[in-house]
């Protein structure tokens, strides 16, 4: 699989050749576009995330007592587990308080879920993020590469198409035109329109490889 590492070592290669000044921030940035053209394309699909901080492609989730934010990688949330047993869902706040009266300030195992708008909400609090494995599952798009996540968007890239985002990188790059040449103004635009080809080549591709698996391996469904 490849590593957000490998791709910006070839984006770098390509700034030493020009004499640009490199910029993570820009690639990160263009790359995430790429990903953008990529989910568009390839639309929602099943999936799930977890607490697990050891699992670098699905532990997205972090509790906050008995609070859970969605990773912005989770469209929708269908069905919700806490050490593999299935939570119930509370229609509101007023449910919880008529049913569980309780439920604000004890400890403990969650049985209920309730949604907040950018999370869940659990009827208990653990007394830490590691202390059980929540799962939820749900509606997922590919993740975005945004700095210090957890989430890797390169599984849901198939191998072979790994540096691809490297191609979309380059040929989106802008030309730096200061004191260079005609020659060496023609030698940069034909290095984008050559980067350009091979994403929108490679784009068909890696778009056709991922509608064949739809990711059903990953679901953990």
């Amino acid at each position: 699989m490849a590593s957000w590492q490998d791709v910006v070592t070839v984006v770098r290669a390509f700034a030493a050749a020009e004499g640009v000044v490199e910029n993570d921030a820009l690639y990160r940035a263009l790359a995430n576009k790429g990903i953008g053209q990529i989910s568009t394309r390839v639309g929602h699909f099943e999936t799930h995330w977890n607490n697990d901080s050891t699992d670098t492609t699905y532990g997205t989730l972090t509790l906050s007592g008995r609070y859970v934010t969605f990773p912005a990688s989770l469209i929708d949330a269908t069905t919700v587990y806490w050490n593999e047993s299935r939570l119930d869902e509370a229609p509101s706040e007023s449910w919880l308080d008529t049913y569980d009266e309780l439920w604000r300030t004890t400890d403990g195992s969650p049985t209920i879920f309730l949604r907040t708008g950018v999370g869940l909400m659990l009827n208990r609090a653990p007394t830490g993020s590691t202390d059980g494995l929540l799962v939820i599952y749900g509606t997922g798009c590919i993740p975005l590469f945004e700095e210090g996540s957890t989430s890797n968007p390169f599984a849901y890239i198939p191998d072979p198409h790994g540096l691809l985002l490297a191609d979309y990188i380059i040929a989106n790059h802008a030309i730096e035109l200061r004191a260079r040449s005609d020659a060496q103004i023609a030698v940069m635009r034909l290095t984008r329109e050559e980067a350009k080809q091979r994403w929108a080549e490679g784009l068909d591709l890696c778009i056709a490889d991922i509608m064949k698996r739809k990711l059903p391996a990953q679901t953990g469904a």
